[in-house]
């Protein structure tokens, strides 16, 4: 773990598992989050905060609960973007984890971080400072050229005011029918 700590890092939300999915794939999957941490299991995991539990799996409902706080350095969001790109396969669909870091500086980020088991899955979603424009990012893979909306297009962003009027501008690359199915 880094011995310069800058921030308070507040990691909030629930990932909905595939069926049969294990502790030691979920764990495997974490392992960038768990090495800086310095420990090798989420039951080792524990928050500043004594009221939250940390990282707990609940086989039963393949619900994995983060509910953590610690304090850390600047290559932790690197680490947790790691994690939750490798615990992505194994989720059943997207989950949102609220990620919150406030820094010495009183400078506070809050971030909507979507865990999700496509590789168009919605990373993260941002508000402009006039909060009227949300920005969702995604990693386009897989397709060629690459598609990041449902509609089989490159970008959601397909349609321009013409006249007045919304007009689809962008090509329809792949049908969406054979990309995700009937």
């Amino acid at each position: 773990m880094e011995t310069n700590m800058r921030m308070e890092v507040h990691v909030h939300g629930t990932a909905f598992l595939c069926k049969g999915v294990q502790i030691s794939q979920i764990e495997d999957a974490l392992r960038p989050w768990l090495d800086y941490l310095e420990v090798d299991s989420i039951t080792k995991v524990q928050s500043i905060e004594r009221e939250e539990p940390g990282i707990q799996f609940d086989p039963k409902e393949q619900a994995l609960d983060m509910c953590w706080t610690g304090e850390v350095g600047h290559s932790f969001q690197h680490r947790l973007k790691e994690a939750f790109t490798a615990l992505g396969p194994l989720t059943d669909y997207a989950s949102e984890v609220t990620v919150t870091c406030y820094q010495d500086s009183g400078k506070e980020e809050f971030q909507q971080v979507f865990i999700g088991p496509s590789a168009e899955a919605i990373h993260e979603i941002r508000l402009d400072c006039d909060n009227d424009v949300v920005l969702l990012r995604v990693t386009q893979r897989g397709h060629s050229p690459g598609i990041a909306c449902h509609t089989g297009r490159h970008s959601c962003f397909f349609s321009v005011l013409r006249n007045g009027q919304w007009q689809a501008v962008d090509p329809v690359l792949k049908d969406p029918a054979t990309i995700y199915g009937p």
